[in-house]
Formats: C-alpha cells, structure tokens, sequence
C-alpha cells in the first residue's frame, strides 16, 4: 500500500499529460521552472484534472462499489474479501477499496491546488484564466465534499508544497473548517464560471446545484433551496421525457444532467464490468437485494431501465446502453454527478422541512419526477401508464417518506443513496432490512481512514469504532 502523499509526487506526473502532452515532452526531464509558463500549459494542468475524474477511486469501479454495497442497494457474492467486507458492513482501515477512494479524491484535490497555484502567474488571455482557476476550484470543492461526507475529519490540503516534516506533522481539520472551505470554493465557482460550458464542464449552474447539494446534506434547508431555485428558475434544465434515454451513448448531452464525468468504454474501472450479470459481459458478482423492490409499482419505468432479472436475482444494468453496447461489458455512457430531478426531489423536501408540511411548490417539483416515470418510449410512441397518481394531501411525515422513497429509485447506484441514508440517520436499519446476513453499527456513518495514513500520522484520530 502506497500513502497518498507518495501517490501525490508519482502518479500525478503519470496523470498530468494528456496523451498528447505526454507524446511531446517527457516529464520526468522537466522541472518546475519549464513548467507553468505557456497557456498551453495551463490547459494541460486542468486536463490533468479531468484526467483523474475517471480514476478507480474518483467515479471508477472503488467508487461505485464503497458507494453502493456499503449502503442498501447492493450485495456482493464474489470471491474478494475487501469487496465482500463493503458488503457485509465488516470493512476496516486495510480495505484497499476505500483507499483508494482516499487516493483519488486527493490526487484531485492536488492537481487542483496545482491550476490554482501556478495558472495565475501565466500570461494568457484573462477571461480564459478565470474559467481555468475557477473550474479547478469547482473540482477541489466537489472532492472535498466527497471526502468530508466519507471520512470527516481530514487533513485540508490547499498548498501543492510541503517539506517532508510538514506532511508528517499535517494535522486533521475540523468537520467545521473543511465546510467552510467547501462552500467558499463553490461560491467562488459559482461566481466566476460562465453560465454555458460546453458538455463535462461545470459552469455557473453547476456550482451552484452542488451548493444546493452541499446545504441538503447537511440539513440546512433554507440555504438548500436558495440554491435549488437558482437552478430551477434558470428554466435551462428539465426532465427528459423517458429516464432511459438518460443513460444512452448517443444522448448522453441532455437537458436534464447538470454536470457529468465524460467516460470512454475503456476507462479504468468500467462499472459494466461489476455489475452486470454474466450472460451480458459483467462478473455477476453484483446483486440487488431483492426486499429493497417491494414498495415499488412493478410497471415504474425506472424498473425496466435500471434492473434485468435471471433466475430470481437482480442486477444493475442503468448504466448500460442495450441499443449501442450490445456486448455489454463495457460502457461509455457518462456518469451524472447531479441532475435536475435531483434539484426537484431536494426542493420538495425542503419546502417540505421550512414548511413543516408539504407546499403547492413541493407537490408540483416531486410530481414532476414521479410523473416522468409513468412514461415509457416503446417503438418511438411515448406511452403513459396508469401508475403513480400525483400526490395530494400528506402530512409531513408522509411527505418526507414519499420524497426519500422517489429518491432511493430515481438515483438507484449513482453514488446518493449512502449518503441519502446517512443524512436521515436510517443507515443501520436500512440496511438491516434487506441484508440479514450485514450487522451494520454507528461506525459505518463514517468510512475508516486508511491504516497507511494512520501510521505515517500517528497524531490523526481515526474514525470511531476502527
């Protein structure tokens, strides 16, 4: 095992260079000082960025299998151990899956302290520098926002330099001071990216719908939906008709995902490769607990889109395009980081949560997701079905229940439901439910930090219960 810090001054070099970069210069003869110089440099400093969005444990195959077997949607029946612990809720500080979500989510924040801190002293066209230095600040508030979610207590890292004794001596910040930083790198986001951008590139909206994000999460409702609105009353998102077509090669650029990790099909860590069932080219290790299926309208399109039954066992095929890959194994579908009906499914629950009950606003925004899964494109007719009648007339508590039930399909494996399950403290009796052979605790609110950062900073706290 490899501490973040070396992975920082190794694979980051690996990283830096699009291939093209990398074709015209070799790194490993180029100081600093040859560096950092040209806008051609800058831009190979934010692809360096992009670069790292597809790594294993940044939205690769770690990422999807922390997110989702330590949390209610799946269950894991292959062979290895460290992916079977995630599973079974018994993972700890040597799980080699949740080091390297560590590994990657740090590598991104670095290659962006890197555009931050060099990109200013290049000369290059101005208003082409703000959208650089402010997408890199966007990259580094989403990556520690992941962190901060999965680890808590981290060390906040905003420099690209430190002395050997000064990365020993790198202390844990507070829950408090990594927040505060998160917002400050969104709001800067916000104010500085441009209101377009082209597909797989934040802009202006984008920011500000994982600000929305940031706030939800951390149960501050108002703030939550300030944010949502922004997105909401932009009218530049909406749903698209049929939620398969989201998950399609040839419409991945869509109306409705606000942001997105652009992916090719031989990207490290294909999540095809994991989940799908075997007669489709996937390991069919992966499975669905069936008891997490039952409260759902069998004819929900997101049913049809999202799962393939074989012999009684569910698996995930979401992110698989069955018209365009029929192999199956692989996939160059994007993965959306958020979309809009994420946006209306949080602004109903927090009119929901000001309002102490639901409002004329949270029946029309949830109403509009579940309206969309009534409706199927077969053969080119976009058919509605007779299921999910719009909401009328709940209390607060049947209102939250139905928001946080829309939310558990409509983002089925797309990395939200651990942290949905956190944030409404149901973690251990969700899973509890479907997996009976899982023994979930409080511990598993947070994930261990890895034992090799623990042993190299022997003055960190580790997370309770590891």
């Amino acid at each position: 095992m490899r501490s973040v810090v070396y992975l920082i001054v190794v694979l980051l070099l690996f990283n830096m260079g699009c291939e093209s970069f990398l074709q015209e210069e070799n790194l490993s003869y180029m100081s600093e000082d040859d560096f950092y110089k040209t806008p051609q440099d800058a831009e190979d400093a934010l692809n360096a960025i992009y670069n790292l969005l597809t790594d294993q444990g940044a939205y690769g195959t770690s990422y999807w299998r922390v997110k989702g077997l330590a949390s209610d949607e799946g269950i894991y029946v292959g062979n290895d151990s460290d992916i079977l612990s995630l599973s079974n809720l018994s993972y700890g500080s040597s799980n080699s899956e949740i080091e390297k979500v560590w590994n990657s989510f740090y590598l991104l924040v670095h290659a962006s302290n890197i555009v931050i801190e060099k990109v200013p002293n290049i000369e290059m066209d101005s208003a082409r520098k703000v959208v650089i230095l402010s997408e890199a600040k966007f990259f580094r508030g989403l990556a520690y926002m992941e962190l901060q979610c999965l680890f808590n207590e981290v060390p906040l890292m905003l420099e690209t330099t430190f002395s050997a004794s000064e990365i020993e001596l790198l202390p844990q910040s507070s829950k408090e001071k990594l927040q505060q930083q998160i917002v400050a790198d969104f709001k800067s986001a916000v104010t500085s990216l441009p209101l377009t951008s082209d597909w797989g590139r934040p802009n202006h909206y984008s920011a500000a719908a994982l600000l929305a994000r940031f706030y939800f999460l951390n149960e501050d409702y108002f703030e939550a939906k300030t944010w949502a609105m922004m997105v909401i009353n932009s009218t530049k998102y909406s749903l698209v008709p049929d939620v398969n077509s989201l998950f399609q090669n040839l419409n991945n650029e869509n109306n409705e995902t606000i942001f997105a990790v652009t992916r090719s099909a031989n990207n490290l860590g294909n999540i095809n490769e994991d989940l799908l069932p075997s007669s489709l080219g996937g390991s069919g290790d992966y499975r669905v607990p069936v008891a997490l299926l039952e409260n759902f309208n069998p004819l929900d399109r997101r049913l049809e889109v999202f799962l393939k039954e074989e012999e009684d066992e569910y698996y995930v095929v979401k992110f698989w395009d069955e018209f365009n890959e029929s192999a199956g194994g692989l996939t160059s579908v994007d993965f959306p980081i958020i979309r809009f009906a994420d946006i209306l499914l949080m602004y109903a629950e927090c009119e929901n949560e000001i309002n102490g009950g639901p409002t004329t606003d949270a029946y029309t925004a949830i109403n509009l997701v579940r309206g969309r899964a009534r409706k199927a494109r077969i053969n080119d007719i976009l058919e509605v079905r007779d299921i999910l009648p719009d909401l009328t007339e709940l209390d607060f508590a049947q209102f939250q229940e139905a928001v946080r039930q829309e939310r558990k399909l409509e983002f089925f494996w797309e990395g939200l439901r651990w942290t949905d399950l956190v944030k409404n403290g149901e973690l251990i009796n969700a899973i509890s439910e479907v997996k009976p052979t899982a023994e979930p605790t409080i511990r598993n609110y947070y994930f261990p930090i890895p034992l090799i950062e623990m042993e190299l900073h022997p003055n960190w706290s580790q997370n309770t219960g590891y």
